[in-house]
């Protein structure tokens, strides 16, 4: 039995007088109300561990994105090589094994963030019995600490000898050849074909678009011509694929690259970019930035990258803070292309 007395309830918004009867369990709140609302205030606030699942969550996105991207090129393949099926299943066996690296990361976010073990469970199709045996907390933390061993140590490819980490791609490499690997597949020519009228091997072209190759810019430019692209919309991309910043840029450059953005982006439809905007930007918005039509303001050509799941920074020169001469205002598209110097781009 605890003894009487005065303290303050435990919600930092309230802090009124609570005063125990002496019978029970102490009460920590002033009410039931103040109670719920500590608790959602508890679940809200992102803890440390929130912020390091939720960084967890968007590499392991990415690395998952790019193994399926792979997956995605093997299986198009026009030519199936001697050893085609064997290379599809062990991308299949990979995509899954980073799938399940990705799923047990989402558990641990929605344990930081307060989710019930039940809704947890239910979200993903186990119990809260198989929750707990197969993706326990101290099992889910070991398995992200091998996977930064493994991405700060890569293992090497069969047969080959290992390389160092400094000579591993960049973040921007993935653009670069899903924009390539979208030509291809849109102009309906072969990997062969492409291969041949770029003077390299099928093999070297396939891994060129599943991103484990970065190619030179004359067979960038030489694989987009094959594939009737143009190659001012992937010079950007390629940049970004090396590792440099963005250059200062002409406008017409500057829709160029946007263009190259919206091919590693897969093409999709306007309709679909405006809904990704969340409705900040229309289809007519969405038509001039791609088609060189109007002089965008910086704001909406953030929104149109962003839409498309990109950082503006990595791909686009900086911009001054202040409205270039003839730019529209943030929101608006100026119907009047050519009106920007070539300086407000850099």
């Amino acid at each position: 039995m605890s003894g009487s007395g005065m303290t303050r309830c435990k919600n930092p918004t309230c802090r009124r007088p609570v005063f125990r009867n002496g019978n029970g369990r102490p009460r920590q709140y002033c009410d039931k109300p103040c109670r719920d609302a500590a608790y959602r205030a508890g679940r809200l606030t992102p803890s440390p561990d929130t912020e390091r699942y939720a960084a967890y969550l968007r590499q392991l996105s990415e690395d998952l994105a790019q193994r399926a991207h792979a997956l995605v090129v093997a299986a198009h393949g026009a030519e199936p090589q001697k050893d085609a099926s064997l290379t599809l299943l062990r991308l299949v066996t990979e995509a899954e094994r980073a799938l399940g690296d990705v799923r047990a990361a989402a558990v641990q976010h929605a344990r930081t963030r307060g989710v019930r073990a039940v809704a947890i469970a239910q979200a993903i199709g186990l119990t809260p019995a198989q929750l707990r045996t197969r993706l326990a907390p101290p099992a889910v933390e070991r398995r992200m600490r091998r996977r930064e061993a493994l991405a700060r140590h890569p293992d090497p490819a069969p047969g080959q000898p290992e390389q160092p980490v400094v000579n591993a791609p960049p973040p921007g490499a993935f653009p670069l050849a899903r924009a390539l690997a979208t030509l291809q597949r849109s102009s309906g020519r072969s990997l062969s074909e492409v291969g041949r009228r770029a003077g390299v091997s099928p093999s070297y072209v396939s891994r060129v678009l599943a991103g484990k190759r970065r190619p030179s810019w004359p067979l960038t430019r030489r694989i987009v011509e094959v594939c009737d692209g143009d190659p001012a919309d992937l010079l950007p991309l390629w940049r970004a694929a090396r590792g440099e910043a963005p250059r200062p840029a002409t406008p017409d450059a500057l829709h160029a690259a946007l263009r190259g953005l919206h091919l590693a982006a897969q093409r999709p439809p306007l309709e679909s970019i405006r809904t990704a905007s969340h409705g900040q930007l229309s289809t007519a918005d969405i038509a001039g930035l791609l088609h060189g039509q109007r002089v965008p303001h910086r704001t909406v050509v953030d929104r149109f990258v962003q839409a498309l799941g990109f950082r503006p920074e990595a791909y686009l020169p900086p911009w001054g803070t202040e409205r270039p001469p003839g730019a529209a205002r943030p929101g608006v598209c100026c119907p009047t292309p050519g009106a920007l110097p070539a300086d407000a781009f850099g």
